[in-house]
Parts: C-alpha cells; structure tokens; sequence
C-alpha cells in the first residue's frame, strides 16, 4: 500500500499526491499539526491509475475502476487525540507514557488505514484542532497523566527488585514496607526522568527552526523562540538539575528529592503546554462546530485532489467512519447540510458513515456526574440549545435527498448509554434511511478500535464494515 503522511488538508489546491505539502514543510506554529491527514491507499489493479493513453481509457472510466474512500475520524472525548496517537500522548498537549506505549503497541490510528486499504479501499484518517482545556482538566490530566506514568514504570522496577531481594535471600524478614517504599521512589524518580527526557526531545514540542528563524529576523535577532536555543538550554538546566539533586540526596534523603523532582516535571509540562498560547491558535478551537467544519475543509481536500490522481479512489463515492467523539463528528457532518455546503462539497458524493460507539443526543452525556465533567461541559458549555443543535438525532430530516447509509455499532462492554444509539438507528430508519445497528460484545469503548486489525485475517468489526461497504455503497 502507498501511505501518505501528514497531509496539511489547510492547502486546498487541486494537486497531484507527489505536490502536496506535508506538515512537515508547511511552516506552522506547532510542529503536532491538527488540520493534517494520513492516507492509505491500496496498490492492487483497482486502485492504480492508468496513464497509458494507448488504451483509450476515459476519465469517468478510470474513477468506475476505482473503490470508495473511507475517512476516519479519530476519537477522545473533542480534546484529545491524533492520526499517530502515540505522538500526541508524547507532546505536549498530554505526557502520559501507559497511554503512549498502547497507543503504539496497538499502532493508533495508523491501524484503522491500514486495515481498510487491506480490504481495497483508500482511506485517510484525519485529526482536527482540539477544544482548549479549562485548568481544571488541565490539572486533572496532569495528574491523571502522572499517575498512569509512574505505574508503568513502577510495575517492572518492583517486578525486577523484588527478584533481587530473593536472590540475596533479604525477602525472608517478611518486612514488606522497606521494600514497597524503595520501589515506590525508584520508579518515580525513573518515571519524571523519562517523562523529561521525551518532552524535551519530542521534535513536536518546537517551533520549527524555519519559522523560529524567520520570526527571529522580522524581530532584530533578538527573539527567544522554542526552537533549536529552547530546546538545548532546557538539556542544560536538566542536567545541572540532576546534578544538584545527587548532591543533596545524602544531606536531606531520597524521598523529599524525588517529590520535588516530580514537582518539576508536571510543572515543566505545564509551561509547555501554555507557552505561546496565542502563536498555537491553530491547535485549538472553541466548539466542537470548528472541529466538523475543519472535517469538512478536510473532506473537501480530499475531494480535490481525488480530481488530480483519478484511479487511486472515487471521489464521488465518500464513506465517512469514526470513533467515539468522532462518530459524533462524522454523523453530524452526515446530517446538518450545513457543514458540507459551506466547505464547497456535493453532499450526495457521501454514500455511508459508519459510527463506532457516538454519542448522537449530546444530552446523554449529562446522565452521570463523570461524563458530564469530563466531557460535556467542557466541550458543549452549560447551554442546553448548543446540545441540541450540536447532537446529530437533531439533523434527521425526511426530506433529505440521496441519503447516506448509516452502520452504528456499539461495543458490549460500553460507558456510553445504550439508549441513545438504539433511539439514533429508529429515528434514522423512521425518517427512510438505511441503518444497521449492531453490537459487539467482545469489545469495550477504547478495546473497539484495536479491533482495526494489522493481520491478514479480519476480525468481526472488519468484516462487518467490509461487507456493509459493499452492500451499501453503490
């Protein structure tokens, strides 16, 4: 398969694949670009462009020869989450290592590209700007972040300790408090070491040097930018950090050394997170209304260049599919015709969408004290009219010409109401859409997206949506 990776979908010309820019060299604030795209395409005899003009093959017969395009939306909750989950969990935004390493082990999102150009469709996964977090969920998530980090450090320190203490033949005192209290410092100390050194080696957590250069020359040369300088002196000040530490380890002990250490690196992440709020606009939005219409500019790119490389998939054939807050994404831009129309896009060109475990009646998210706080509020507000107007049971019209096919499958194991999917699929078939609703007992919410296999052999959520794809999308 050809992969093509973080497409800036911010330049909208119609251009060949080899011609698009890159978030790499589109100059931007923050090197974790939110408006960029992977896309997956399949190189079997369907899906590559003829260019032998010998064999009188017409353009529209070039596209017939092509399959659909999937777009993916990925999830987490409208504030977190990118096309390589790993990166945004090893940035800034959030440092949370248990995180990262199941999200690389489990190769989130690259997985979900891979598994539909494996069944012969192209597919783009695409990642959008994030509603900015309050400072209480900034605290909660540094916590949060803390405390997963340090546990994954502190399972093999203590696994690997305490078969040291049984080869010397200690364990035998039965006197568990020394060592729980010396695994419990080591790997904390092991863990804000780590998280150190990823925040500050993490290429995403800079501006550009290019951009950095070019501000610097517009301002005198006189401008402390994060750049290569940022970055080299924060090397420095860890370093002379950790030296004064081991000097005053022996005089005050280990403990209160440690806890200060810790103290550091959240505040450390905290100022990576806030410096140059203003310069990183682009990263964040203020309701989840900019983040479908930043889909559907990313729809519309799609669109484009599909014009440009006919044969690699058929434009007109749109299947948009996503997960968690991006099924409700998805969905949304499926049924208010407002999003596609301001970004320039024929709506009938949307065949399917597929919806792994949404929420479609943003009001459900009220029903318990935990999803309300983490989730609604926070993106949604407290005005009950934005609810509705940003739910997507509230976009199901009758009238709508061309309708798109709706699978919404919903994991067994699962912190959403069950409601509210089972009230989205009777409302949609009520009003003639085609909707399958299906429930998948082997998953939960987060275990659904791994089920986006890399094997040869497709798993039950697979096979589902390879087959509803070919039932459903003419």
């Amino acid at each position: 398969m050809e992969v093509h990776s973080d497409l800036d979908y911010s330049f909208m010309h119609n251009i060949g694949l080899s011609e698009c820019p890159t978030a790499g060299n589109r100059r931007h604030s923050h090197g974790l670009n939110k408006r960029s795209l992977d896309l997956y395409i399949p190189t079997n005899k369907h899906n590559t462009p003829s260019n032998d003009s010998s064999k009188g093959v017409s353009q529209n017969q070039d596209i017939a020869m092509a399959a659909p395009l999937a777009i993916f939306v990925h999830g987490g909750g409208w504030r977190r989450g990118h096309t390589k989950n790993w990166r945004y969990y090893t940035s800034r935004f959030d440092t949370n290592l248990l995180v990262a390493l199941y999200a690389w082990y489990f190769s989130h999102y690259s997985n979900v590209g891979e598994s539909f150009a494996r069944g012969g469709y192209a597919c783009a996964v695409v990642t959008y700007p994030l509603i900015a977090p309050t400072s209480g969920i900034v605290i909660l998530e540094l916590l949060t972040s803390f405390l997963m980090s340090w546990s994954l450090v502190f399972a093999p320190i203590s696994l690997i300790h305490g078969l040291l203490l049984l080869v010397i033949e200690v364990f035998h005192h039965n006197d568990l408090v020394p060592f729980i209290r010396t695994s419990l410092i080591i790997s904390l100390a092991a863990s804000q070491f780590i998280t150190k050194i990823v925040l500050i080696t993490n290429r995403t957590n800079y501006i550009p040097e290019n951009l950095a250069t070019d501000r610097a020359t517009a301002r005198g040369g006189n401008m402390f930018v994060e750049s290569w300088l940022l970055k080299r002196t924060y090397f420095v000040i860890v370093i002379a950090y950790y030296i004064v530490q081991f000097i005053c380890i022996r005089r005050v002990g280990m403990g209160p050394i440690v806890l200060i250490d810790s103290l550091s690196t959240q505040t450390l992440i905290a100022t990576m997170q806030l410096w140059k709020r203003k310069e990183r606009a682009g990263d964040f939005v203020e309701s989840v209304f900019d983040q479908v219409q930043s889909v559907a500019q990313a729809v519309r790119y799609l669109v484009n260049i599909g014009d440009k490389n006919r044969g690699r998939y058929d434009n007109r054939r749109v299947v948009l599919c996503g997960h968690s807050a991006g099924a409700t994404i998805a969905s949304l831009l499926a049924l208010d015709k407002r999003y596609l129309t301001l970004a320039g896009v024929d709506r009938h060109k949307l065949k399917g969408v597929i919806c792994l475990g949404g929420v479609y009646n943003i009001s459900s998210l009220s029903s318990s004290i935990f999803s309300r706080s983490l989730y609604l509020l926070p993106a949604f507000s407290h005005d009950q009219e934005n609810w509705a107007e940003l739910s997507p049971v509230t976009h199901i019209s009758a009238d709508e010409k061309g309708k798109p096919a709706f699978l919404v499958v919903r994991a067994g194991w699962e912190s959403l109401p069950k409601e509210d999917s089972n009230r989205f699929c009777v409302k949609l078939r009520a009003h003639g859409y085609h909707c399958q609703g299906i429930e998948l007992n082997e998953y939960n919410h987060f275990s659904i997206i791994n089920a986006f296999s890399r094997h040869e052999r497709a798993s039950p959520l697979e096979t589902n949506i390879l087959d509803f794809i070919k039932e459903r999308v003419p």
